[in-house]
């Protein structure tokens, strides 16, 4: 493979990978005082891809410390084309963003043209958006993708077993038919020295991943972490996913039409959904779902309102209400969840439902 680099005044951002370790592509970035080792591991990696995913792997890190970037080689006209209004977007939504310089050595090549059908790959955490993109688009999607080392395999003091939670996402796959990849990444040690995770870089982390797989599949669906009624800045939107676009990889936003609340009455009519649902990133105690953090309670009273939680097996089967109504609701992402759950509360005629409409509108009034 051939490298990438970067060069303003503050430094030297340089960037290159080998594929020369087996199913594993190792990138090794340097800039004038550290050097980092990133690597993304798994045998469904294609030891023959493109540089492309360099792209969306150093971008913002660039914009974020206000380097130029300059690109020996990228195959896609398409993405180099989408980059300019990536980096417009970006510089808008988060102060302190610098659009990067972005210089081409060598032009881009004619795209390859397709010799096979069509094959889609879905994003797959076991949770609630993947769950249902996976149940509503199964007659389209060849795979299921899940990568540890996003949400998963951080270092953190407690975290679930992680040959666990694959085993038992590999389980779910197999009963809903479709074979599950696996793929390991330690990107955060590189991202969250300058990047939010979900604020700003998620959807970089999963395109560069889609665009590694783009000798194996043409399409990766997105689970919509939000609905189209939102519109405040995220790390994966759907502004900004599909412009990281291949000619032979799209990224595709799905789900944006439903808000969580819906997208959970659907998935309750899954058994496998209901068996191995996975929400939860606190994880005290290393559960796999801890039952006590502001995203398992709410997915709690979701499933309350769909008439599902009695029917789940990875979550408590009583919410305390109290703790709903103290529970923080510190950013544009999450208050978009609550008030999506309390307009869904609003139309319920479930016996807890004013008393969860009283607990979310006291926990939406907190400093």
């Amino acid at each position: 493979m051939t490298g990438l680099g970067s060069a303003a005044g503050n430094g030297v951002l340089d960037v290159s990978a080998r594929d020369d370790l087996g199913p594993v592509v190792r990138v090794s970035l340097r800039d004038l005082t550290d050097e980092w080792t990133v690597y993304f591991a798994g045998p469904d990696i294609d030891q023959r891809v493109d540089d492309d995913f360099l792209v969306p792997l150093a971008l913002l890190p660039c914009m974020a410390r206000g380097l130029d970037l300059a690109l020996p080689f990228v195959r896609s006209a398409r993405l180099l084309s989408g980059l300019p209004r990536l980096q417009q977007t970006f510089a808008s939504w988060f102060p302190g963003f610098r659009p990067a310089t972005v210089t081409i050595a060598t032009g881009p090549p004619t795209a390859p043209t397709r010799v096979r059908p069509l094959r889609t790959v879905a994003l797959f955490s076991g949770g609630v958006d993947s769950f249902y993109t996976v149940l509503t688009e199964s007659s389209r999607i060849d795979a299921l993708l899940f990568v540890s080392g996003f949400d998963l395999a951080l270092g953190r003091p407690e975290e679930p077993d992680r040959d666990y939670v694959v085993d038992t996402l590999r389980a779910a796959a197999g009963r809903l038919g479709l074979p599950l990849l696996h793929i390991r990444t330690n990107v955060r040690a590189f991202s969250d020295r300058w990047l939010l995770w979900g604020d700003h870089y998620v959807g970089s982390g999963l395109a560069t991943v889609a665009l590694m797989l783009s000798g194996v599949f043409d399409e990766l669906l997105i689970p919509a972490t939000h609905s189209n009624r939102d519109h405040f800045p995220y790390g994966t939107h759907p502004q900004t996913d599909p412009l990281w676009s291949t000619e032979r990889m799209r990224l595709r936003v799905h789900g944006l039409q439903t808000s969580r609340p819906a997208k959970v009455a659907e998935i309750s009519r899954s058994t496998v959904a209901l068996d191995t649902l996975r929400v939860c990133w606190e994880n005290w105690g290393g559960a796999y779902n801890c039952g006590t953090c502001e995203k398992c309670q709410r997915t709690m009273l979701e499933l309350y309102l769909a008439s599902a939680l009695d029917r789940c097996a990875t979550l408590p089967h009583t919410v305390d209400l109290d703790a709903v109504a103290a529970m923080p609701v510190p950013d544009a992402s999450r208050r978009s969840f609550v008030i999506a759950l309390l307009r869904a509360a609003e139309r319920s005629n479930r016996p807890m439902a004013p008393a969860i409409r009283t607990a979310l509108t006291v926990a939406l009034g907190r400093p």
